[in-house]
This record gives C-alpha cells, structure tokens and sequence, in this order.
C-alpha cells in the first residue's frame, strides 16, 4: 500500500505540480513538503476550516494571485499509509474536502475568468 500511494503521489507530482509549473500556472498544493511565507501563513490559517487544510491554503494563495512553485530538486521524506484501511480513510478525507472546497471555490470562478486568472 505504502508503494501504491507513493507511485501515486509521484504522478501527481510530475501533473499537477511539475506540469503546471511548466505550462506557467501555480502548483497544486500537497499535504507535506510545503513551505509559505510566515506572515502570510500566520494571517491565513486561522481561515481554514476544513481537513482539507492544504487544498484550502491553495485556494486562498490562488484567490491572491500568489504563484504557487515546485522545487523537484527538493527532496521530501514522508510516511506512506501502509494498510489498506489507512489508504481508504486517507481518500475518503480527500475526496470529502474536495467537495466542500468546490463549494468554497465556485463563487469566486465567475472573477477569475473575467480576470484571466487562469490558476
């Protein structure tokens, strides 16, 4: 399971954060490994409300227009879930805070299209 879900994380990696950077739009966030300016992590954390801390945290950088970047040269140690009930608790917070963060995020779309705020 720990292999399944590091395979995982790496595609996703080389998608939706190496690949975005390359096409010139923010990186998505991912739950370890991340790094943000203190002030502003200070004034924003007290924001998030869901388990889906790193997805909201993205949604606040993204409403600001702050450039979210990926450093593959950097390397991250984290532990990998390796129970199979671990992998479905851990996919089934995911995808709860997925929806709750699309109903976050759907008022502001109207904006970032009339914007060009592509992220």
């Amino acid at each position: 399971m720990a292999l399944l879900d590091s395979v995982s994380e790496e595609i996703n990696n080389a998608i939706f954060r190496a690949g975005h950077v390359l096409f010139g739009l923010s990186s998505a966030l991912i739950g370890s490994g991340m790094a943000f300016d203190y002030e502003w992590f200070a004034r924003s954390i007290p924001k998030v409300s869901t388990a889906g801390e790193d997805k909201e945290l993205e949604l606040l950088l993204l409403k600001e227009e702050i450039f979210i970047d990926y450093l593959p040269e950097l390397y991250v140690y984290d532990q990998k879930t390796s129970t199979s009930t671990g992998y479905y608790h851990q996919r089934r917070r995911w995808i709860a805070a997925q929806f709750d963060l699309l109903r976050k995020g759907l008022p502001y779309l109207p904006k970032a299209i009339l914007t060009g705020n592509l992220d």
